[in-house]
């Protein structure tokens, strides 16, 4: 897995699990958004599909073209390399629980989240600048509502039933203030006074998908998913 899809792993596994466990008014169709690289390197170009509990990331990762399917209801994130003819299966939940769930007590590390009532409009859509401060750092997140719950990469919507059931300490304020969806137009890294742009959505278009567009195409090969060394801080 490529640099920029480890930083995205890290990033948004956190918010994987309460993607997962409600059933929400669901958005269909096509975002189109820019995610950064490494520094002083321009950004690439994302394009998320979603449809019900499933959404897609169509990327190049380190030269090679992908995508990453996630499912709401399994909590199941599939790597999909068209050109190796091969897919990777990733369990959300237990992910999230090892890559940054636990704190130095080896307990649950539950994120501060704050809401600070700030607005823009970001690609038509209004959202809110929500902060989420955890032992990794600080993101600051301008969430939009009535997308459903972003779901880690490509932003799953709405997802029915959590693998395990319940929700994760430190995240019930955001499914309760958020019951119209928590979806990120905005993610920004936040060190002091520094702040480095992650994900910006461009363009948001509302659209009939194909049911085909989020499944592994036949005949292609299940592979292991490697460890992703390095997942304590993106």
């Amino acid at each position: 897995m490529s640099w920029i899809s480890r930083r995205l792993a890290v990033l948004t596994l956190p918010l994987a699990i309460p993607g997962a466990l409600r059933a929400q008014a669901v958005f269909e169709g096509r975002i189109t958004a820019e995610m950064s690289g490494r520094p002083n390197q321009p950004g690439t170009a994302v394009v998320i599909l979603s449809k019900g509990s499933k959404s897609r990331m169509d990327m190049n990762a380190g030269g090679m073209e992908m995508y990453m399917i996630m499912d709401g209801e399994a909590g199941a994130m599939l790597s999909v390399v068209p050109a190796q003819r091969m897919y990777m299966r990733m369990d959300l939940k237990a992910a999230a629980q090892s890559m940054g769930g636990m704190g130095r007590s080896g307990t649950a590390a539950p994120p501060q989240i704050t809401r600070t009532g700030r607005h823009e409009t970001i690609a038509g859509r209004d959202c809110e600048h929500v902060t989420m401060a955890s032992e990794r750092g600080e993101m600051d997140i301008c969430a939009a509502k009535g997308m459903g719950f972003f779901m880690g990469p490509g932003g799953g919507m709405g997802g029915r039933g959590a693998p395990g059931g319940g929700i994760p300490a430190g995240y019930e304020q955001l499914v309760t203030e958020f019951k119209d969806g928590f979806f990120p137009l905005r993610i920004e890294l936040v060190e002091g006074d520094k702040r480095t742009q992650f994900l910006l959505v461009k363009k948001i278009e509302p659209q009939s998908l194909e049911a085909s567009l989020f499944e592994p195409p036949a005949g292609f090969q299940e592979m292991k998913m490697p460890a992703m060394p390095g997942m304590g801080r993106p």
